[in-house]
């Protein structure tokens, strides 16, 4: 049976442009293309959402 060999990818950190705000940040991956700061308000925001929507029924009455 042949032998597979696992890779290790390089993470390369490059300068970015947040695709939010429009500064440059040291991007961690291909995948990172918005700023933490960003990245926080967006967590914020989400958990308000989360929060409403929790003390709201689906006709909009509060619980």
């Amino acid at each position: 049976m042949a032998k597979v060999i696992k890779r290790r990818r390089r993470k390369r950190r490059v300068k970015r442009m947040c695709l939010r705000c429009g500064r440059e940040f040291m991007s961690e991956g291909n995948f990172n293309r918005i700023c933490p700061s960003c990245r926080e308000i967006n967590a914020n925001i989400a958990m308000n959402a989360a929060e409403v929507s929790f003390n709201h029924d689906y006709y909009g009455f509060t619980k």
